[in-house]
């Protein structure tokens, strides 16, 4: 059998995935169930909820230590609120793009694996990186994930 060979666009995306979002350190959002399968936590606070947190924090205790004024603590109340949702939502969209690169990073370890081996092997590395790529493709409109998922069923028939 040929070996199934990483597109270009796919090569340029993943490397550009992985030096956005493959460095996270802190706040993973991703956990190993059972020792192999991946599970991800979309949602949860991350970085950008605990900077916000701390911020908060600090001007609200800076505030309390000044004569009580309305006209302060009205937009500062509002402008916290909407601080908390905008930092939710950063925080979502890179769990998102994180749970991506992991799925296509994910991928592409399976296509390499499967190119070194032969037989039932090979088929089910192959369909392992093409389920991954499926549940990338349903997060991310990106061109390069179908033109690969082409690619492996093009080995695959």
């Amino acid at each position: 059998m040929a070996k199934v060979q990483l597109t270009e666009s796919f090569e340029q995306m993943h490397d550009i995935y992985r030096k956005k979002y493959g460095n996270q350190r802190l706040f993973r959002s991703m956990r190993y169930k059972n020792g192999n399968e991946p599970v991800f936590y979309i949602g949860v606070p991350g970085l950008f909820i605990a900077i916000a947190i701390s911020l908060i924090t600090i001007i609200t205790v800076y505030l309390l230590y000044q004569p009580f004024k309305w006209y302060v603590w009205v937009p500062y109340v509002i402008i916290a609120f909407f601080l908390f949702r905008i930092s939710i939502k950063m925080d979502k969209v890179r769990q998102v793009r994180f749970m991506l690169w992991s799925l296509l990073d994910m991928a592409k370890q399976r296509i390499e694996k499967a190119n070194e081996t032969e037989g039932e092997e090979l088929k089910a590395n192959l369909a392992k990186a093409k389920e991954f790529l499926e549940k990338a493709h349903q997060f991310a409109d990106e061109a390069a994930i179908p033109e690969q998922i082409a690619e492996i069923d093009k080995e695959m028939a």
